[in-house]
Formats: C-alpha cells, structure tokens, sequence
C-alpha cells in the first residue's frame, strides 16, 4: 500500500519536475492521509498538507525556469544556424574544400 501510495503522490505531481525520493515520500504521506472516513478538519489539514507538497515542487520549478530559459535560447540559437545554413555557391572556399558546384548526392 506505501509503494503505490508513493506512486499516486508522484502521479500527482507528474509534470512538475524530478520528484526526488523524499517529495515522493512526502506526497505519499500527504495523500494517505485523506480518507472517506475523517473529520472535515482532518481532511483540510490533508489537503493543506498535500497542497504545501505541491507549493514546494512548483517552487523548485520556478527557481529552475532562468536554467531552463538560457537552455532554450541556446537550443533556438543552434537550430537557427542549422536551418539558416545556405548551400555554397560553385568556387565557394570553406574549410580547404572548394564547391564545385551540382549535386554532390549525383555520382
């Protein structure tokens, strides 16, 4: 029951990140503890407890968003110079080679 109760608190929080062994353990806890049997207080308290889980993780998220922007930029940066590239001209010199010029895909 604990393993798949670690399991469901992950599930929830799929999509937010890495989940490390302790926020799984955490989210476990947080979501055994809600039952169909508590007291309205209880079952707040619960939520709330689950709720804080999913705090934490969004904020380890939105701590991790500048790595992940400057990731992208540099993504975008490389694959606007892999699409921009233009075919060489016939004479063209680059890196010691000179285009001839056709298809070098034709023998």
């Amino acid at each position: 029951m604990q393993g798949q109760a670690r399991l469901m608190g992950v599930i929830g929080m799929k999509g937010s990140g890495p989940v490390s062994d302790s926020e799984g353990q955490a989210a476990a806890r947080a979501f055994l503890a809600i039952n169909q049997n508590m007291s309205p207080k209880a079952a707040r308290a619960a939520i709330d407890n689950w709720q804080k889980v999913l705090q934490r993780q969004t904020a380890y998220l939105q701590k991790q968003q500048p790595m992940v922007d400057t990731y992208q930029r540099k993504i975008d940066a490389f694959n606007t110079g892999q699409n921009g590239a233009a075919a060489p001209r016939a004479g063209q010199s680059e890196g010691g080679y000179t285009f001839l010029g056709g298809d070098p895909g034709d023998s």
